[in-house]
Formats: structure tokens, C-alpha cells, sequence
């Protein structure tokens, strides 16, 4: 369906709305045009609400070249609406530029349907990567049985893992709870340090081995290569905690064949893809007693069985290609929805 729409990424952030992947513009194309001048689009998209000053000269001459062009952001990252996105969970919002009241509608996992996935978690989608070494890894997985990953388990370098920056402060620890939305940077990092030693590995940004892994030619293979199959645990947990958003930590963490440590509450969406028993969860655990349990945990028939079955599940998901394309078409759907709305 052409909804003769014509579309304009601005901002340095909106390279994170599916408007920028390849693997959605080329979707998205049939529906949009995605115009080279901002003032000949009907709708501005942004990656975060944070980039409108930076943009403020440039919004401002399209909204006087076109009084009809509509501002939305459509975030992909939890994370950004924590800091940057107010109250999140309201759509129409506004914003003073040069005493100039600008509208615009705030697209996020919070206030809109394009994230809320079916099979296949959203950020997951954006590359076909991901889903290609997660049906190798967990077809690989899949064929062990329990001793063979026992065995394993003893034989690791690392007992704890961890990639991710360093991240400490009371904005990394912020908290929805009616939307049981919370930061996780600052218990992560807290956790890390907790963890740190001769038997751990710790990589990112802000650490003594520091390293901006997204400027790597392909930062994903190079954390798969580096912990495949070398460390009991590996820390899963995402930037924040939102029912829908699932980035790719803890599919990496099993695909590695290791024991993810996330935070999910009952409502996550992580237990409608593999077992709560499969995964060192935590969620209302106090930091304390959460790397006591890390320390001391083994290996049980029941945890393994639970993660055993984990990897069928994960195989199951990343092994059938309808699964992605289904979830693609879905993803761009929503969008279409959204912005037909806008337009009208």
C-alpha cells in the first residue's frame, strides 16, 4: 500500500528507528518516500526527542515552508526515553523552540503496538545476522545433552562475563513502576564490579579494558567469538527493563552456551520465548544475595533440563525464516498504521 507519504531521518540518532535498517527501508520504500531535503517532507522522524535543539534551526524553517508538516519520534531505545522522553507514555507531546510551541507525537514501546513482537523481538529484526548465527549457534546446541553440557560448564576460563559500558548514577536507576519500566545500568554495573576477578571478563566502555564495541567493523561477531563457550555466566541485562524490549544479550548469552543473568518480572515477554527456570533472573533479588547465588550456583538436573529446553525453543524460533519475515511485515505494518493517522 503507497501512502504517497513522504518521510525525512533527522537528527544523529534517528539512524535507531527502522526507517534507517536496509533490511526495513527496503520494506518501508513501497510505502514511503524518503525525501533528500527536509523541507519537501510531510512528517520529520527522530530517533529521540533529545535531538530536536540540535535540529531547532532546522525544524523551524520547515514547519515555515510547510505549517502542515507533522514531528514524530519513533524510539527503539527504552534507554533514551528514560533520560531524554519526559513522560514517555504520552503520545502528543510539545516542545518550546525559540519561544515557538513545536508539536510532535512520540512513538515508543510505551505508546504505540510497532515493538510489541509476535515471534521475534524488534531490535533482533534489524539484521539479518543476528538471526543467521542464532540459528547456527542454537542448532549447535540443540544436538548436547545434559552431560555434554555439564562437562562443559566445568571446563569454562571464566565463571562471570560482561560486556557492556560503565554506567553508575542515580539516571541509570530510575524507575516506572506503573509501567514496570527501570533502569538497569546502574545495578549492572554494580553487579560487574561485584563480580570482578581473576576468573571473570570484563569488556566496554568506562572499564580497564575499555572498548566502544559499536565502533567495531562487527561488534556482535567479535563478543560471539570471544565468549563462545568460555564462561559459566554472562550478564544479559539490558540498558532497561520494558515488558517488549529484548535486544540481543540474552540470545547471546545462550547461543554461547552459558547462563544468562537478566531481569525480568512476571510480566517480561523473555518468558513467553524460553523457560524462567533457564536463566539466573534479578528480578526482587537484592544485590547482595544475587551474586552470592552466582557465586555458589551448580549445575542441577532441573536447571539443566529447563536450559536444555531453552535451546530447543530458541532453535525452533531462529531456524524457521517465516518467523522473521512475519515479524518484519508486522513491524512495518504498524508503522504504516501509525503514520496514516499522523497524516490525517
Amino acid at each position: 500500500m503507497v501512502l504517497a507519504l513522504n518521510v525525512f531521518l533527522m537528527g544523529r540518532r534517528s539512524n535507531k528507528t527502522p526507517f534507517y535498517y536496509p533490511v526495513y527501508k527496503r520494506i518501508l520504500e513501497n510505502s514511503f518516500t524518503y525525501c533528500s531535503k527536509p523541507e519537501h517532507a510531510d512528517i520529520l522522524v527522530f530517533g529521540t526527542s533529545a535531538d530536536f535543539l540540535d535540529c531547532s534551526g532546522m525544524i523551524l524553517e520547515c514547519m515555515a515552508t510547510n505549517p502542515n508538516i507533522k514531528i514524530t519520534v519513533v524510539s527503539e531505545e527504552p534507554y533514551w526515553d528514560m533520560l531524554w522522553g519526559g513522560d514517555f507514555s504520552v503520545r502528543s507531546q510539545s516542545i518550546l523552540i525559540e519561544g515557538e510551541e513545536i508539536k510532535y507525537t512520540y512513538l515508543n514501546h510505551s505508546t504505540s503496538n510497532i515493538f510489541s513482537f509476535l515471534k521475534i523481538p524488534y531490535f533482533i529484526t534489524t539484521d539479518n545476522n543476528f538471526f543467521s548465527r542464532y540459528a547456527m549457534l542454537f542448532s549447535r546446541n540443540s544436538k548436547l545433552n545434559r552431560s555434554e553440557i555439564e562437562s562443559r560448564w566445568r571446563q569454562y576460563e571464566y565463571h562471570y562475563a560482561a560486556m557492556a559500558q560503565y554506567r553508575r548514577g542515580n539516571e541509570f536507576d530510575s524507575v516506572r513502576e506503573s509501567l514496570d519500566v527501570y533502569g538497569l545500568s546502574d545495578i549492572r554495573t554494580r553487579l560487574t564490579e561485584a563480580l570482578a576477578s581473576d576468573s571473570s571478563f570484563v569488556m566496554g566502555k568506562g572499564w580497564p579494558q575499555s572498548q566502544v564495541r559499536q565502533s567495531l567493523v562487527d561488534w556482535h561477531l567479535d563478543k560471539l567469538s570471544c565468549l563462545d563457550k568460555k564462561s559459566r555466566f554472562i550478564s544479559a541485562l539490558e540498558n532497561t527493563h520494558q515488558v517488549n524490549y529484548i535486544s540481543e544479550k540474552i540470545f547471546d548469552a545462550f547461543a554461547l552456551l552459558s547462563v544468562p543473568i537478566y531481569f525480568a518480572s512476571d510480566l517480561h515477554r523473555i518468558h513467553e520465548l524460553v523457560p524462567k527456570s533457564a536463566f539466573f533472573n534479578l528480578y526482587d533479588q537484592e544485590l547482595d544475595s544475587a551474586v552470592m547465588g552466582i557465586k555458589r550456583f551448580n549445575l542441577n538436573r532441573e536447571f539443566l533440563d529447563q536450559y536444555m529446553h531453552a535451546q530447543e525453543q530458541l532453535k525452533d524460533i531462529f531456524c524457521n525464516t517465516e518467523h522473521l519475515d512475519g515479524e518484519r511485515a508486522r513491524v512495518c505494518n504498524a508503522l504504516i498504521d501509525e503514520f496514516k493517522g499522523l497524516s490525517t
